[in-house]
């Protein structure tokens, strides 16, 4: 994935969770408790990928307090492009390893 995209796992990992997410935007919270990663650690990626232009925090409606992270249309182009590389590697190291013998 770095190798073709730039972008370590780890990075595409946030944006897949929220390209996947219902509203496209998740709590920085639900990010840390979903990845292998101290809190402080998810926080420094977040930044880094906002740093990037591939997220942005935005205020949440119903919770003045808290903030939400979400893609920015940069961030969903990316999410795209590498979502076809990790596809392809899933493909290549997984799949093809499986056989259709039950």
């Amino acid at each position: 994935m770095e190798t073709e995209t730039g972008m370590p796992l780890e990075r595409y990992g946030i944006l897949m969770m929220l390209g996947q997410a219902e509203d496209g935007m998740m709590r920085p919270s639900e990010l840390a408790d979903s990845l292998p990663i101290t809190r402080s650690g998810t926080t420094r990626l977040v930044d880094r990928l906002e740093h990037d232009g591939l997220v942005e925090r935005r205020s949440c409606d119903t919770d003045r307090r808290g903030n939400l992270v979400a893609l920015t249309a940069e961030g969903e182009r990316i999410f795209r492009k590498a979502g076809r590389v990790h596809l392809r590697g899933i493909d290549e190291h997984v799949g093809s390893h499986l056989t259709g013998a039950r």
